[in-house]
């Protein structure tokens, strides 16, 4: 047990036992940093051993010893833990309400249990979704030449295989990793206990289709007009629904759930592809099928790397009423590549392709809806050259969607003219706009029917329109697709930012 919420009014109460709890705690956590530390760090540490001698059979007896000792020391401190909370009537009183919830989930015993922050492996399922089946994620299909069939055979497909299932998943999400979890735990806790108090946020524990436990939080505000649209809000690499993005769509009266990854904090996995897409899919069925939100209620707010689930979600459920995509990319493998080791990069070319491309840009390419894309002026994740807003990728994100939804008005020089475009700062944008005389009125030319992709501009189809105002039209698209904001990739997005274009 972590945080006691006595009262909602009253705040929250650190949990940290008797002397005997606490001790065995230390001792317990030490061991486990440890242990984490070592794995990470197991390369040095197996070099080390080898040049002291400890391979030998002295050597091996001492570390044998010495793991034994220390495992006897790691099951003591777990007895001497479970002995000083016998001893404890609050902790006694927690187990009561723990099992009461266990046994029957009525929503007075929910309630009870919502009373207390532990660890969420004991929290009680509310939905299980793990007969439902793996849901869709887009990957990327090609057809193998001979020398992509020959590196399969030399082994160069299973090392990538391995360099992604050890170490590189962990450097695209890297809030999976368990050392830098416990770092900020305390951090987390704090933020969850300020989500419970101040926000009235409500816990809950959903399985998802592949068996993994998927921890989140919602806000139901139904009770005005706002909040009777549902933001559900996907996290960065690194984000957390405790301290994540979901703070923009609170404050703006929405209401909201906030989970977390496949291997972030409460939720069990590892992020891969499609983890992602399963744990994306619980929680929309929870959205829809426990908490009774209609599709056409649902925004998709993603963040970073959570652009991917919620274009993967978007996907699959193309009645949502918008997504809204922030400081994300159209792919992954561009900006992979530049941040790994020149010698490597064949390998991880072909280890992103073949296992985690990510391709936000072609799953949003199959949902028909409204679509924000949010721009960051000063980002330094997406971009792949410093000091370059034309190398931000979120501007690939968006020619690549409206080269899917309006491929008569894309030719050549009109998309010469929008990379221009988009290589400007807002202001300056609007006095290119300007400069081309370009009037808003255009837009009235698009159709009514909202149906991708549009043959709006195709001749052939009687659109009769001058490449001069294509161009334009092209860049009247581009500004209502796209929102700007002057801040870094991890700045909190301002709340008059947060909203959906027509189209």
């Amino acid at each position: 047990m972590y945080r006691i919420y006595r009262l909602i009014s009253s705040g929250s109460v650190n949990y940290s036992g008797n002397a005997l709890e606490r001790y065995s705690s230390t001792i317990i956590t030490g061991i486990q940093t440890v242990l984490s530390i070592s794995i990470y760090a197991s390369p040095l540490i197996m070099t080390w051993l080898y040049r002291r001698d400890f391979f030998t059979s002295e050597g091996l007896a001492y570390l044998t010893k010495l793991g034994i000792g220390i495992t006897l020391v790691y099951i003591c401190a777990f007895y001497v833990r479970g002995i000083g909370r016998v001893f404890n009537p609050v902790y006694r009183q927690f187990i009561d309400v723990h099992a009461k919830c266990m046994q029957n989930s009525s929503p007075e015993n929910k309630a009870l249990i919502s009373n207390y922050d532990f660890h969420f492996g004991w929290w009680p399922t509310e939905a299980d979704y793990n007969k439902t089946g793996p849901t869709n994620f887009l990957e990327v299909s090609e057809t193998k030449s001979v020398w992509q069939q020959i590196k399969d055979i030399v082994g160069v497909h299973s090392f990538a295989w391995l360099m992604l299932h050890s170490f590189g998943i962990k450097l695209i999400y890297p809030g999976s990793i368990q050392l830098l979890q416990a770092s900020i735990s305390a951090t987390l806790q704090d933020g969850r206990a300020q989500l419970v108090i101040e926000k009235g946020g409500k816990r809950h524990k959903v399985i998802a289709s592949d068996g993994n436990t998927i921890d989140l939080m919602t806000f139901d505000r139904r009770t005005n007009e706002k909040g009777q649209t549902l933001v559900i809000s996907c996290d960065g690499n690194a984000g957390f629904y405790e301290i994540g993005v979901l703070g923009t769509p609170l404050e703006l009266g929405y209401s909201v759930i906030g989970w977390n990854h496949p291997g972030f904090a409460g939720s069990t996995g590892t992020p891969y592809p499609q983890n992602e897409a399963n744990a994306g899919d619980a929680v929309m069925q929870f959205a829809i099928n426990e908490l009774g939100f209609r599709p056409d209620q649902i925004i998709l707010h993603g963040w970073s790397i959570g652009g991917f689930t919620a274009s993967c979600m978007a996907m699959n459920y193309p009645d949502v009423k918008g997504v809204v995509i922030d400081a994300s990319f159209d792919q992954l493998l561009p900006l992979a590549v530049p941040r790994m080791p020149q010698m490597l990069e064949p390998l991880v070319t072909y280890a992103v392709k073949k296992f985690v491309s990510l391709n936000v840009a072609e799953q949003l390419k199959h949902f028909p809806g409204p679509i924000r894309i949010i721009r960051r002026s000063m980002d330094e994740m997406i971009a792949t050259e410093s000091d370059s807003l034309k190398s931000n990728r979120g501007n690939n994100l968006l020619v690549e969607i409206l080269q899917h939804r309006f491929p008569h008005i894309c030719q050549k020089e009109s998309l010469e003219t929008l990379w221009t475009f988009l290589s400007y700062e807002e202001n300056r944008q609007i006095e290119m706009l300007a400069e081309l005389n370009v009037n808003e009125d255009l837009l009235n030319l698009l159709p009514e029917d909202k149906t991708y992709p549009s043959s709006f501009g195709n001749p052939d189809d009687g659109s009769k329109i001058s490449d001069e105002n294509k161009t334009n039209v092209l860049l009247l698209l581009a500004k209502m697709y796209l929102e700007q904001v002057d801040s870094t990739h991890c700045s909190p997005l301002p709340k008059e930012k947060f909203h959906l274009p027509p189209y």
